[in-house]
């Protein structure tokens, strides 16, 4: 940030430069012709620049040293420089946002994912904070869930026929999640064929319904992907038109927080994760840490739904919705 404040500063300084160059020896009979502005125009390499030097001379003014048909110019060079300036900051900012989506299913990407996640768990320090001595304050503050998707057999089915076809397939889990997800969730293709959805405020139960709702959109929907297949074949017929996903739930803080005395069901499980904190902890710790802490208990759950048979979500190392 402060980079590119200092870059806009020494923008402004030199365009104000120039402008004052121009104009301060000047006396009220001196004018200013169209050929002297474009020689100052020549210092200037984009239209948002030339934009605020034109700005620059109507504000304070200095029209008062040209007739009035250089004034007319410069105003037509001035709107013309604005409405390129407009166009290329639109397309400056399409261009970001089409690195932060993956170009298939339109989801966030990883790096964007990792970005959106700290900053929930940054809004629940922030009310943890302020609530530490109130246990009932504690237990009000929203939770976040997070499940960890893996679809099953993807690679095997992706090798056999092809990366179009298994383009289609990422296509297919993609509009199926997108159809069981509301506008505060969190969406994003974290991997080849790993997904991760958020739900901030929502606690593991909850999230558990909305889990499942996913998992039986697309586990009971039978799709032919024909992208770059030939018209018949009988090893498709081997996925039986149907995919599932091996998935994995977490919660944040529940699942990272250690055992006590308020919560003896609390056991600390060193399959899932090797450390656990106090909520004093959770409220300084860095975010982005939690967040890797919560990714990678989810993405425990959903190897060991790989390892019970995959085509399962399981949360507290228990299957909860299966095929």
């Amino acid at each position: 940030f402060y980079d590119l404040f200092e870059k806009f500063l020494e923008k402004r300084t030199r365009m104000e430069k120039v402008v004052e160059e121009r104009f301060r020896d000047l006396s009220e009979k001196e004018k200013v012709s169209i050929e002297d502005i474009k020689r100052d125009l020549y210092h200037f390499s984009n239209p948002d620049e030339v934009s605020r030097y034109v700005f620059h001379i109507l504000s304070m003014g200095y029209t008062r040293f040209m007739d009035e048909h250089t004034v007319k110019w410069l105003s037509r060079v001035g709107r013309a420089a604005s409405y390129q300036s407009t166009i290329l900051r639109r397309r400056q900012r399409a261009a970001l946002e089409n690195q932060r989506r993956d170009y298939l299913t339109g989801f966030f990407t990883k790096s964007v994912i990792d970005q959106k996640l700290p900053e929930k768990i940054q809004e629940w320090q922030t009310a943890c904070r302020s609530a530490l001595t109130n246990e009932r304050e504690l237990e009000k503050i929203p939770r976040i869930s997070l499940m960890f998707i893996d679809i099953d057999d993807f690679g095997k089915f992706n090798k056999r026929f092809g990366q179009a076809t298994g383009d289609d397939v990422l296509r297919f889990f993609g509009r199926k999640i997108l159809e069981n997800v509301h506008g505060k969730d969190i969406v994003g293709r974290y991997g080849g064929e790993e997904f991760i959805v958020i739900w901030p405020g929502l606690g593991k139960e909850e999230a558990k319904k909305k889990a499942e709702r996913i998992f039986r959109s697309i586990t009971g929907e039978r799709h032919r992907f024909t992208n770059g297949l030939p018209e018949s074949s009988r090893d498709y017929d081997e996925f039986n038109d149907r995919f599932t996903f091996s998935g994995g739930l977490a919660t944040f803080p529940d699942d990272l927080l250690q055992p006590d005395r308020d919560h003896p069901k609390r056991i600390p499980k060193p399959y899932l994760h090797e450390k656990y904190y106090s909520v004093a902890d959770l409220a300084k710790k860095h975010p982005n840490d939690l967040a890797h802490d919560l990714i990678k208990v989810a993405n425990r759950q959903e190897m060991l739904a790989k390892e019970k048979g995959k085509a399962r979500i399981i949360a507290d190392e228990k299957t909860f919705c299966k095929a």
